[in-house]
């Protein structure tokens, strides 16, 4: 599957947004429910990864470019930086 500049940036959004979910349910039962606190940690360093490999192929990707309405616009090298964990 190929997927766009734009494609891989939307991905990485979503990411973020369910990592940032499953922080904030860790945070509500991180010492009520040990069994779901695990899974969501595992799930979350999963997510942080799947991440990371995703900024980095848009990062070091420098023939990729995504065409806009009758332009072609090539990605800004520093487009996703690494988002720092909360």
């Amino acid at each position: 599957m190929n997927l766009s500049f734009k494609d891989i940036k939307f991905i990485i959004e979503a990411i973020d947004c369910l990592i940032e979910k499953y922080q904030e349910r860790l945070n509500e039962i991180e010492d009520t429910n040990e069994d779901e606190a695990s899974d969501l940690g595992n799930d979350t360093m999963f997510l942080e990864s799947l991440r990371r490999k995703l900024a980095n192929s848009l990062n070091n990707s420098t023939n990729t470019s995504a065409l806009v309405g009758n332009e072609v616009v090539q990605p800004s090298l520093n487009a996703m930086p690494e988002k720092p964990r909360s």
